[in-house]
């Protein structure tokens, strides 16, 4: 059987937890038969997960490609009732309510990133992963991202500071990838250090390679989490690591990720003082 504690199986639980909730909480009828066909479906999606967990180990990547396919469907419905739901198309709601929609929008968008990062891993190590290498700026990767992660700095109120190196070559490299690596590792930044605080990222060339820095003043990486911290699902036990919500799955899709475009990833830390971490991918036409 599946492991009960699984990050799927926690995402699922949680997800469940605050539909019964806001279930219980007298909502319109037809929101009610609405948010009933959702539950039904993470309860498809659970067994499922347990069904195909029996082989997970002789089809690791049927596994995985199953599980992600089964999560997609109820997430799709669920975070379209509770926009609907939100936004009072299906009659009035009060204080209360919003706040158990909002904690469960919150909770299916966290489960759709883990799914994403879970299909991606899947197809890269199974070679499904498709990438559009061509020639593109460092300016416009680290555009795409800044767009991508405003809304969640401004949540924390910290600032992103972007420094692009004079002078730099273009990049082979899958724009909208490049841009998820940055992306990840911004958050990354963000996540574990204090609200309001600064972080950077900048850029330079090296030996045929442009080098993508998210510099930060945040907890650092302990020496012992350090030798695993690219490992999927790898979470340090330490209680501030602990208290921040993640998958720890991030930045192995970036150490993925960077490896099929030709690049590295890596980091330099001091525990309590901050970390850079940092990708390469290489420049065009070399």
């Amino acid at each position: 059987m599946t492991d009960k504690n699984s990050p799927a199986h926690q995402s699922i639980s949680d997800a469940k937890t605050h539909l019964q909730q806001l279930l219980d909480s007298s909502l319109p009828e037809e929101a009610q038969a609405h948010l009933q066909a959702a539950l039904a479906a993470l309860d498809t999606a659970e067994s499922e997960l347990d069904n195909q967990a029996d082989s997970f180990n002789l089809d690791k990547a049927k596994f995985v490609s199953n599980v992600t396919h089964e999560l997609r469907i109820p997430m799709t419905s669920i975070m379209g009732y509770t926009d609907l739901l939100r936004k009072g198309m299906m009659g009035e709601i009060n204080e209360n309510q919003r706040n158990f929609l909002n904690i469960i929008r919150e909770n299916v968008t966290s489960m759709s990133k883990l799914v994403s990062d879970l299909s991606d891993i899947y197809k890269a190590t199974s070679g499904r992963l498709h990438l559009q290498l061509q020639p593109v700026s460092a300016a416009s990767v680290l555009d795409k991202a800044r767009e991508e992660v405003d809304s969640f700095l401004t949540l924390h109120s910290q600032t992103l500071e972007v420094q692009i190196g004079a002078g730099l070559p273009l990049i082979q490299a899958d724009p909208e990838r490049a841009a998820q690596m940055a992306r990840y590792l911004i958050e990354n930044a963000s996540m574990y250090s204090k609200d309001g605080s600064i972080i950077r990222i900048q850029t330079e060339q090296q030996a045929g390679m442009v080098r993508f820095l998210v510099v930060d003043e945040g907890i650092g990486v302990a020496p012992d989490d350090q030798p695993l911290i690219f490992d999927q699902f790898y979470r340090s036990e330490a209680e501030e690591v602990r208290a921040r919500k993640g998958w720890g799955l991030g930045l192995s899709v970036v150490k993925t990720l960077a490896g099929l475009m030709g690049g590295q990833a890596g980091f330099e830390t001091e525990p309590g003082a901050g970390s850079t971490f940092w990708f390469t991918l290489p420049v065009a036409g070399d």
